[in-house]
């Protein structure tokens, strides 16, 4: 992982990017004591964004205040195009932030945004520097992780019983069944094994996440936009 920085003259802003075209205030259908703060923006740069990060603002009639980040990172949309969530140039997304009623159970009077960092697909960035850190960070991390994920179970597979030998890794490692299944591209595999399916197709599955980690860690060297 690394980053640079090199302040250009007539960098793109943050606010350049992405701006905020509506902000909705409504009742939380999760309930009475909740309100929901829907926040609207567009696409206005000429790249496809891939991670941004927000920090939306609820005030109240009696002048406090609630925080809460908004964002994401969408790199993987990049290596799996047909998920078709990628956000373009000129698209507009919806992202809702919940927060609690005032105290006499007020919803509150107003809303902003402030758009913190913003990751374009040719990896380029602008906004806080910290947050931009922490996108490249979480890249190499999450990265790393998956990558020493998929060698563990391939060492599991050449086991004699490769079902338990994936089961006592799945212990280790804490990862614990919900609704009987369990998650994650190990729990995957495990219960691929356990249902017999041809080992080639396994391998393949394999392949595909270490292509998709290997992606990822070849997008966590970010620079700022020029």
């Amino acid at each position: 992982m690394s980053i640079a920085f090199a302040l250009p003259a007539a960098a793109i802003t943050p606010e350049e990017a992405i701006r905020v075209v509506a902000i909705n205030i409504r009742p939380s259908p999760f309930g009475r004591d909740l309100a929901e703060v829907e926040v609207v923006t567009r696409n206005l740069s000429l790249k496809t964004i891939t991670a941004w990060h927000m920090e939306g603002i609820a005030e109240y009639a009696d002048g406090h205040t609630e925080k809460r980040a908004i964002g994401a990172d969408q790199i993987f949309y990049q290596f799996a195009p047909q998920f078709q969530q990628a956000w373009k140039p000129g698209q507009t997304r919806s992202d809702a932030m919940t927060v609690p009623v005032g105290p006499s159970g007020d919803l509150p009077v107003r809303a902003s945004c402030r758009i913190g960092a913003v990751v374009f697909d040719d990896d380029t960035a602008v906004g806080e520097k910290r947050l931009i850190q922490l996108f490249a960070a979480g890249r190499a991390n999450l990265a790393r992780q998956g990558l020493q994920a998929v060698a563990a179970v391939e060492k599991a597979l050449k086991s004699p019983d490769p079902a338990n030998a994936l089961r006592q890794y799945l212990e280790e490692k804490k990862i614990t069944p919900q609704n009987g299944y369990y998650p994650g591209m190990e729990g995957n595999v495990y219960h691929l094994v356990v249902a017999g399916v041809p080992r080639e197709t396994i391998d393949a599955y394999l392949a595909m996440m270490r292509e998709s980690f290997l992606f990822m860690e070849a997008h966590a060297s970010l620079r700022e936009e020029q």
